[in-house]
């Protein structure tokens, strides 16, 4: 494994079908052409040297499992995630990336996007999880605040204060595991 320090926390596969295409083969082969003409999400990290790499479908897990054993098998570190689309009621969803720091954590986020598909349904489609489902309990889990989160839009709408109160609430909630990134 190379030296590199990079690893890209935020891949979204083809089970985030709007977003992607890139396909999680059970072994990447890269000497079949044919394969190496599709995305292939583990040929090409091993390519590039990645240590690690999370996988952080919209709203699902449903990639971890091929994904979690074909890079153990390439010796990738596998980290477990995913975007998740968080509103209040009548608001509109904002998006947070939430990993996996450990087993605790894949399980706080598996019973959170299971809870999102059972009472998070939106009227105009897709689900989101409640804000304050995301307030008990997610010690194991990292949160990753981007452009797209609701701190992120306020930032950039130069609702700065606004900005710097949503991310206090949220790092309460989440201690040394909130990050943002703009």
């Amino acid at each position: 494994m190379s030296n590199s320090r990079f690893v890209h926390l935020h891949v979204h596969t083809e089970f985030s079908l709007a977003d992607s295409t890139i396909r999680v083969p059970a072994k990447p082969d890269q000497a079949d052409p044919k394969k190496a003409k599709q995305a292939n999400l583990l040929s090409r990290s091993v390519e590039l040297g990645l240590p690690a790499l999370a996988v952080t479908d919209l709203n699902n897990l449903f990639a971890l499992v091929k994904f979690y054993k074909a890079a153990e098998g390439v010796g990738i570190k596998p980290i477990a995630g995913a975007d998740v689309m968080i509103a209040e009621e009548g608001q509109d969803p904002w998006r947070m990336t939430l990993l996996c720091r450990d087993r605790e954590g894949y399980l706080s986020l598996s019973r959170l996007l299971t809870r999102a598909w059972m009472e998070g349904h939106r009227a105009e489609g897709g689900v989101a999880v409640h804000p304050d489902w995301l307030k008990a309990g997610n010690a194991s889990l990292f949160a990753l605040a981007g452009r797209e989160s609701l701190a992120g839009r306020l930032a950039l709408d130069g609702k700065h204060d606004l900005a710097e109160q949503q991310l206090a609430d949220w790092q309460r909630v989440f201690g040394d595991g909130l990050h943002l990134e703009l």
